[in-house]
């Protein structure tokens, strides 16, 4: 559990609470006599003091106030934050309903992963994200519910259709029927092209809720780097966010991706994605002038599954199980061709006690064939198998691993 209201030491001469009616009784009792010397420590009238103690309208303590009248009523500061009930920052902004303490679970660094993907990174008015997938945004919905304790009427829904033509009442009851929630806005979207889809907004315009989650960022990632279920958890919230999948007919490579022009952040997942036990890769993209990390490969790719890696994005999730169900062979990462080929060779002669020719051992990986002659030549080469014509008209080479060959495999 994470003190909320604590991270935001910086900013306490700013912050105004209201705190339950227990907490006020007992301040007043405890402070009742003094109130005149302790109005002349705060620089404010005892008239004012004594209203904020009795809750009168437009009376509110700021925190400072509070841990100084508290700390002279020998109450504690735990008992103090939770005896908060709602905050605000500065004189006119709009109270919130926030909890004074927040569980760092699984859930909530999925959270944190996604909005470090998809949200609103530099204004500070507070939490707002867009996104084309209905269930990322109502997971979203919930997840503000339940860690900032968000009131469904402080949230503000927008959305942004790819052309001109609709009826707004209509599409509204649609779009809340499908996220559960009142939609405020349905517009077209700017400059759109019809292949563009459906954008959702959300905004929960709090700026407390914004300071917080800067705050609580770095303190997450720091849990991740040493808790793999924490880690995989951010990893899908990020991929929720900002991963695709690819998947290229020609060559038949599938892969995840992780995309973005922030250099840090996808170096931070690609740590993360190594220390739960996958070998992603690291490039800059330089066609798309972004950084991007992927992973590849069908051992690679089903431990993702296993992970659920999509779990929060109904599309992706489609598309993913979609490329692992009509899987034709396993790929070979870059730089274990020859390991790959030399242990399935290895294999085979165990298996049936004999040579293998190109045909059969294409059959066996389920490859092409030109493709496994070519790979077997080089490793003829390197002196790593033999291949030898069988002595009769029109048979094939037959292939077997050199000693050289069996000693790399076991390195």
């Amino acid at each position: 559990m994470i003190n909320a209201i604590g991270l935001l030491e910086e900013e306490y001469p700013k912050l105004r609470v209201k705190v339950t009616k227990e907490l006020r009784k007992r301040l007043f009792l405890h402070l009742d006599n003094s109130t005149g010397y302790l109005a002349q420590s705060l620089k404010i009238s005892e008239v004012s003091l004594r209203r904020k103690f009795f809750d009168r309208k437009g009376y509110s303590f700021k925190l400072c106030e509070l841990l100084f009248l508290a700390k002279k009523a020998k109450i504690g500061g735990d008992e103090v934050f939770s005896s908060i009930t709602d905050i605000k920052i500065g004189d006119n902004a709009f109270w919130t309903n926030l909890p004074t303490k927040i569980s760092v679970d699984e859930e909530f660094t999925e959270g944190i992963g996604y909005y470090v993907g998809d949200g609103r990174l530099k204004p500070n008015k507070g939490l707002s994200t867009t996104n084309t997938d209905v269930k990322a945004i109502k997971i979203f919905l919930n997840w503000l519910k339940k860690y900032f304790s968000v009131d469904d009427k402080d949230v503000i829904i927008n959305i942004y259709l790819p052309c001109l033509d609709f009826n707004v009442n209509s599409e509204k009851k649609k779009w809340s029927k499908l996220l559960e929630a009142n939609i405020n806005s349905v517009k077209s979207k700017y400059e759109y092209k019809n292949h563009h889809k459906i954008l959702i907004e959300v905004c929960y315009f709090r700026k407390i809720a914004k300071l917080i989650l800067d705050k609580l960022g770095p303190i997450i990632k720091e849990k991740c780097l040493a808790n793999k279920s924490l880690a995989k958890a951010y990893i899908r919230g990020i991929m929720t966010a900002e991963g695709s999948v690819k998947h290229d007919e020609k060559s038949h490579q599938k892969a995840i991706h992780l995309k973005m022009k922030n250099k840090s952040e996808v170096e931070y997942v690609f740590k993360l994605l190594q220390f739960v036990g996958l070998t992603p890769s690291f490039l800059f993209s330089k066609q798309d002038n972004e950084w991007l990390t992927t992973i590849s490969g069908c051992d690679e790719l089903e431990k993702l599954d296993e992970m659920d890696i999509f779990k929060s994005n109904g599309e992706r999730r489609r598309k993913f199980k979609e490329i692992l169900s009509d899987y034709q062979h396993r790929q070979v990462k870059k730089g274990r061709v020859k390991e790959f080929y030399l242990t399935k060779l290895l294999e085979f002669e165990r298996k049936h006690g004999e040579y293998c020719t190109a045909k059969e051992l294409s059959k066996y990986l389920k490859r092409s064939k030109s493709r496994v002659l070519n790979v077997l030549r080089e490793l003829r080469e390197s002196k790593l198998v033999i291949g030898e014509r069988i002595i009769k008209i029109g048979k094939p080479f037959k292939f077997a691993l050199t000693e050289k060959g069996e000693e790399f495999i076991s390195k």
